[in-house]
C-alpha cells in the first residue's frame, strides 16, 4: 500500500494535462498512476476528492475512474454533485476519445460515475432524488434514478419514474418514459406504458419493448392484436430495407478523384457498411424484442456487438490519413463550416462548374495543398498535418460557387487574403469559360 507522499506524487500525474482547460489536444493517459492509485485503495480517497471539485479537468476523470474501482462512501455526495455539472459534461463527451479509449471497451465517463454510484448502496438514493427536486427538468438524471434505483430494487426511484411517464405527444419524452420503466419490470407500469403507443412508429418500438419485457405472453399478444401490428410490420420492413442497402453498398460508386481518392474512396465504403451492420444489428434486435423472440441475454449481446461497431466507427478514421475535419465529414451528410465564407453567383454556372474546378485543383496544388474532388462538384484542400492542425479549404460549386477555410493551422490574418486570392482564380476561370463559349457560338453562327 502507498503512502501519503507516494500517493501526492501520484496525484500530480493525474494533474499533468490540466492546463489544457479547452481539450485541444490528445493526452496520454497516467496508466501507470491510476492502476497504483486503485491498489492504494481507502488511503487514496482524501487525495482524490479535492479534484472532484475542478469537473472539467481531465484528473476529475481520472478520479472518477478511481473512485468507482475503490467503492469508498466517502466520495458519495461529491460524486453526486457531478450529475448535474455543465463542466463535467464536457469532459465526459471527450473521454472516450482520449487516447487508450480509442482501442478498448472501456465503460464512458457518465456509466463509471453511475456504476460508482451503484457500489455507494441504497443510501445513495437520497441525495440523488433531493437532486432530482432541485433540478426538475434535468435532461440525465431521470435516467441514472431508474439505472440506479433498479438495481438497488428502491421503490421510491419506482414511483419516481411511473410519475413522469405521464400521456404525452413529445416522441422524446415517451422514449424516455419507455426506456427507463423497463428497467424495472414491474407490472404496476404496464397500464401506463399501454397508454403510450400512439402514431409515431420509433416510439412505438421503445414502448412495446418495454412492454415485452415485463408483460406475460398471452398479455403482451393481446396488446400487439390491439395496437401493435402496424409497428410490428414497420420493423419487418425496416430489417429488409437494411439488408438491401447492405448489398447495394458493396456495389459503392466511385465518387473522388485527387491524389487521396482511393484511400477516400475505401474509407467511405467502409464507413457506410460498418454502420449499415450496426443498423442490421439493431433492427434485428429490435424485432426479436418485439417478437419476444430473443432472451435478455441475446438482447444484450447484440446491442454490445452494435455497441463495438460504434467504437470501430469512432477508431476508423486512425486507419485512415484523412484529416480529423475531413473524416468527420466524408461519407456523411455533414456541412462545413469555417470562420470565413465566400460566395460568388454565376451567370450559366452549370457550363462553367468543370473548368472551375480544374482550374481551383491546379492553384491548390500550386500552393502545395493535397486535394481531392468530389462528385466533379466539390474540393477539398489541406496542407500542413493531416492528423492535428491542418491548413484547410473547402470549396463547392452547386447553385453558387462557395469557398471557405477549416482546420486550426490558420493565422487569422491568413485566411482572408488566402480566399481573396482563391476567389480571383475562380473569376478568371468563369471568366475564361465563358469568353470561350461566346467565341465557340460566334464561330457557329458564322459556319
Amino acid at each position: 500500500m502507498s503512502g501519503p507522499e507516494s500517493i501526492k506524487k501520484l496525484i500530480q500525474e493525474l494533474k499533468k494535462d490540466d492546463e489544457d482547460v479547452e481539450h485541444k489536444y490528445v493526452v496520454t493517459v497516467p496508466e501507470e498512476a491510476i492502476a497504483r492509485l486503485i491498489e492504494s485503495g481507502n488511503s487514496a480517497v482524501e487525495y482524490l476528492l479535492p479534484l472532484l471539485n475542478h469537473p472539467n479537468r481531465y484528473s476529475c476523470a481520472y478520479a472518477v475512474e478511481i473512485l468507482q474501482a475503490i467503492g469508498d462512501k466517502r466520495a458519495m455526495e461529491p460524486l453526486v454533485k457531478l450529475l448535474v455539472d455543465e463542466d463535467f459534461a464536457d469532459i465526459a463527451d471527450i473521454y472516450p476519445q482520449m487516447e487508450r479509449h480509442r482501442m478498448s471497451e472501456r465503460p464512458d465517463l457518465y456509466e463509471m460515475l453511475e456504476l460508482a454510484l451503484e457500489k455507494m448502496g441504497p443510501s445513495v438514493m437520497d441525495p440523488i432524488l433531493l437532486l432530482s427536486e432541485k433540478f426538475p427538468d434535468h435532461y440525465w438524471l431521470p435516467r441514472v434514478i431508474a439505472k440506479t434505483g433498479s438495481k438497488l430494487h428502491d421503490e421510491r426511484a419506482f414511483q419516481y419514474t411511473l410519475k413522469r411517464a405521464k400521456p404525452t405527444n413529445d416522441m422524446d419524452d415517451i422514449e424516455e418514459y419507455a426506456e427507463t420503466l423497463s428497467m424495472f419490470k414491474d407490472k404496476r407500469a404496464i397500464p401506463v406504458l399501454a397508454q403510450l403507443i400512439g402514431k409515431d412508429i420509433r416510439s412505438n418500438q421503445m414502448v412495446l419493448g418495454a412492454l415485452s419485457e415485463i408483460c406475460d405472453a398471452e398479455s403482451y399478444r393481446q396488446i400487439l392484436t390491439t395496437s401493435g401490428q402496424e409497428t410490428m410490420q414497420t420493423t419487418r420492413r425496416q430489417v429488409t430495407s437494411v439488408v438491401e442497402k447492405l448489398e447495394d453498398a458493396y456495389k459503392y460508386p466511385d465518387k473522388y478523384q485527387g491524389e487521396a481518392s482511393r484511400e477516400w474512396e475505401m474509407y467511405t465504403r467502409e464507413l457506410r457498411i460498418q454502420e449499415l451492420v450496426r443498423d442490421l444489428i439493431r433492427s434485428t434486435a429490435t424485432l426479436g424484442r418485439l417478437e419476444k423472440s430473443l432472451s435478455e441475454t441475446e438482447q444484450k449481446a447484440l446491442d454490445d456487438v452494435a455497441h463495438k461497431i460504434d467504437r470501430r466507427i469512432d477508431q476508423l478514421p486512425q486507419h485512415y490519413s484523412l484529416p480529423k475535419d475531413i473524416a468527420e465529414r466524408v461519407g456523411r451528410r455533414y456541412y462545413i463550416y469555417g470562420k470565413h465564407k465566400e460566395e460568388r453567383k454565376y451567370r450559366g454556372l452549370d457550363r462553367l462548374r468543370d473548368r472551375i474546378i480544374v482550374d481551383s485543383v491546379e492553384w491548390l496544388k500550386s500552393k502545395d495543398f493535397k486535394t481531392v474532388t468530389v462528385n466533379e462538384k466539390a474540393v477539398w484542400g489541406w496542407k500542413g498535418d493531416d492528423r492535428s492542425e491542418p491548413k484547410g479549404v473547402y470549396m463547392h460549386v452547386y447553385s453558387s460557387c462557395t469557398i471557405m477555410d477549416w482546420g486550426d493551422g490558420w493565422k487569422e490574418d491568413e485566411i482572408k487574403p488566402f480566399l481573396d486570392e482563391f476567389l480571383t482564380v475562380v473569376d478568371k476561370a468563369a471568366r475564361r469559360k465563358q469568353l470561350s463559349s461566346e467565341r465557340d457560338a460566334s464561330q457557329s453562327k458564322s459556319d
